[in-house]
């Protein structure tokens, strides 16, 4: 049982080092001026997607 939640853990840590590095990558690719146009619509787009996926885990326990 230890095992799987090591490796769980070590997976989750792996998958945002990866996130971490395509971002890197990306401000690297379009540049530092043109990254900074783009913190806005990024922000926006995270906090869309948070908000829809807190709706999606309230909601059902607000509508039963």
């Amino acid at each position: 049982m230890g095992w799987s939640l090591v490796s769980f853990n070590v997976g989750v840590e792996l998958g945002q080092l990866a996130v971490v590095l395509a971002s890197i990558a990306i401000v690297r690719a379009i540049g530092p001026r043109r990254a900074v146009q783009l913190e806005r619509p990024a922000g926006y787009a995270i906090g869309s997607l948070a908000a829809c996926w807190l709706l999606q885990r309230v909601l059902p326990m607000i509508c039963r």
